[in-house]
């Protein structure tokens, strides 16, 4: 149900990025699209290829208009330029705010159409871990809502607030002593 919801999504967009953490979800979610939309639609970027394999994939999906649909493991969060893409899905949310930030630069860069909004879908299981990451993500960081320039400046912020790192530093006085 919840792939056959992604299947709904790409009919609003022209270039979807799928980002999953595990190289063996990108695997099942790939196969699942290609079954419902035909292997032209989509590529796959993932660490179980080559540079080779990873760089024809890049190449199909920004070059090729049947290319609709990206899907990445990590790898495909760093050092990739996909600006010209719609949305991005994120089938699994990384806990960490950087990564986070990775995966959404990929499309909001120098050379995107300032017009166009980047569009971010998370999917989340409801009363998880998961969901309170996304809450923290969307209402405390605002990272959903606006370009994260400055993160850092906000996670720094946060973790004062609550009292992370004087904690921590007394945790190595007690150490070190």
């Amino acid at each position: 149900q919840m792939l056959d919801s992604i299947v709904e999504a790409t009919r609003d967009s022209n270039k979807i990025i799928i980002f999953s953490e595990f190289i063996e979800t990108t695997k099942i979610i790939a196969s699942y699209l290609e079954k419902k939309l035909g292997s032209n639609e989509v590529a796959v970027f993932s660490r179980a290829l080559s540079e080779g394999e990873m760089q024809v994939s890049a190449n199909k999906f920004q070059n090729d208009d049947d290319c609709r649909i990206l899907i990445c493991d990590k790898s495909g969060g760093e050092g990739r330029n996909f600006q010209f893409a719609d949305r991005i899905i994120h089938y699994n949310i990384p806990w960490s705010p950087d990564e986070l930030e990775q995966r959404i630069g990929r499309l909001d860069r120098v050379g995107r159409d300032i017009s166009k909004d980047v569009i971010s879908d998370v999917i989340y299981c409801k009363e998880t871990t998961e969901e309170d990451v996304f809450k923290l993500f969307n209402k405390c960081l605002n990272i959903f809502g606006e370009y994260l320039s400055g993160i850092e400046n906000a996670v720094l912020e946060f973790e004062n607030t609550c009292r992370v790192r004087p904690s921590l530093d007394k945790l190595k006085e007690v150490i070190n002593s």
